[in-house]
């Protein structure tokens, strides 16, 4: 569990990365890249970014590449930004949450498409599992 420092701190690199990448970074590779998450080390040396990238996966490579090339000009446009003794190495890394969510929604969808694509159940059916079911609980 982050202290409330380690937390204050990733969200103030969060805020000021958003803003970089928006604004100063003049890379068309990050133009479709979002930052979702900081994870910043105890000792405050190293902070994990966590980004989601709009696109194919060439895309997704291609604005990676871009930011471990300009991390340290990104690094160097944060540690002005920031109030912080020492700025910490970004390291950069894809949120695969992000991804994992939306392919669960596909698959919820496919799920309710196909189930409206049945027809509805008899009694006769019903009854079936209902005593089907019945036996494994008693069991």
């Amino acid at each position: 569990m982050p202290t409330l420092r380690q937390a204050r701190v990733a969200e103030m690199i969060k805020r000021d990365l958003a803003e970089i990448l928006s604004k100063d970074v003049g890379d068309p590779r990050v133009a479709l890249v979002s930052v979702t998450d900081v994870e910043v080390a105890q000792d405050f040396s190293i902070a994990k970014v966590f980004i989601s990238v709009m696109g194919d996966e060439q895309e997704k490579h291609a604005a990676m590449k871009a930011l471990r090339s300009g991390a340290g000009f990104i690094r160097g446009r944060l540690g002005s930004m920031l109030e912080l003794r020492t700025v910490p190495m970004l390291v950069f890394r894809f949120d695969e949450g992000i991804d994992r969510g939306v392919r669960m929604f596909e698959l919820l969808r496919e799920e309710q498409q196909f189930a409206a694509s049945m027809p509805p159940a008899t009694e006769e059916e019903l009854a079936a599992v209902r005593e089907e079911m019945a036996e494994e609980t008693g069991k």
